[in-house]
């Protein structure tokens, strides 16, 4: 399916008219999970040029949906790149994989400030305020803490900081609790197997 979807995905960059516009977004995004530099450079050429916001969200869907982690900085690094509009580029922040999450979030450990500075918020809520959604998908009480020592003071003055801060916070403490309650039953079972 990977290999069917690369083909689809650069023909569709050749061609916009290849491939029902309904399928496009997952062909790249499926393309890109498995995808290499020259595909990410593709890419990212296209998302430079592309005039028509859907398709720049789409290519911008795959440009975010690659599982290698030097391709994932290079993603993230496009977040600097005046070639770009950084705030479409936020997917790279909020949808990584399991396989570059840390990545992510070393990325924002490090640029907190210059994130929130550079890209702006929506309604008088400043960005920075969301961006505890990118620890959002981690799953262990350690993380947890780490996530909350991170963000309470830097977000703590920031409009809706806080309550995005706990939303986050619940999520993981609620995925670490399902997984300490399942973790029995499926040793369990994988012994019995």
């Amino acid at each position: 399916m990977r290999e069917d979807a690369a083909k689809l995905a650069r023909a569709w960059l050749e061609n916009r008219h290849s491939l029902d516009p309904d399928v496009v977004e997952p062909v790249l995004v499926i393309a890109a999970s498995d995808g290499g530099r020259a595909f990410f450079d593709s890419l990212v050429a296209a998302a430079k040029t592309t005039k028509a916001k859907r398709e720049r969200d789409w290519i911008i869907g795959g440009i975010a949906s690659f599982r290698d982690p030097a391709i994932e900085k290079s993603a993230l690094d496009l977040l600097w790149n005046n070639d770009l509009d950084a705030r479409e580029l936020t997917p790279v922040l909020f949808d990584a994989w399991m396989e570059t999450r840390d990545i992510v979030w070393d990325f924002v450990r490090e640029n907190f400030d210059r994130l929130n500075s550079r890209l702006p918020g929506a309604r008088g809520i400043p960005f920075g305020s969301s961006l505890p959604f990118t620890a959002v998908r981690y799953c262990d009480e350690s993380r947890r803490q780490q996530v909350a020592s991170f963000f309470q003071d830097r977000i703590a003055s920031l409009s809706g900081g806080r309550r995005n801060l706990e939303n986050v916070l619940e999520r993981i403490r609620l995925c670490s609790a399902r997984a300490d309650a399942m973790r029995p039953d499926l040793i369990r079972f994988l012994e019995e197997q």
